[in-house]
């Protein structure tokens, strides 16, 4: 008789067949995620950066004393007082479609 997985009574040849079958699920799943939707999001984030409006930093409110700023256009942190392990910022600017303006925006009515 087979040892059998102490919680479920399941014999240890049938459980390391369904593991073996979960993880073929999950290679294929990866694959077929990278084929099908891969496109979609790239070319998602380039519809987003190409129409990007607004001001391309925005400063971290957890960790101001490190001068830790949100790259909106990117995606990622930057620093502006040369903290390890982050990418310097690149200048503030304002964008309207993708391309950066020279002058700020009018001030928002709110």
């Amino acid at each position: 008789m087979a040892k059998h997985y102490y919680r479920t009574n399941v014999p240890l040849p049938i459980m390391i067949l369904w593991w073996v079958f979960c993880g073929i699920c999950v290679v294929l799943y990866m694959g077929y995620d990278a084929l099908v939707n891969g496109p979609k999001r790239d070319a998602q984030k380039q519809w987003d950066r190409d129409h990007f409006n607004g001001w391309r930093l925005e400063k971290v409110s957890y960790d101001t004393e490190h001068g830790l700023y949100y790259n909106k256009l990117d995606g990622g942190e930057c620093t502006v007082r040369g903290y390890p392990g982050y990418p310097d910022c690149p200048p503030q600017l304002y964008y309207v479609d993708g391309k950066p303006q020279s002058e700020a925006p009018p001030p928002s009515e709110h």
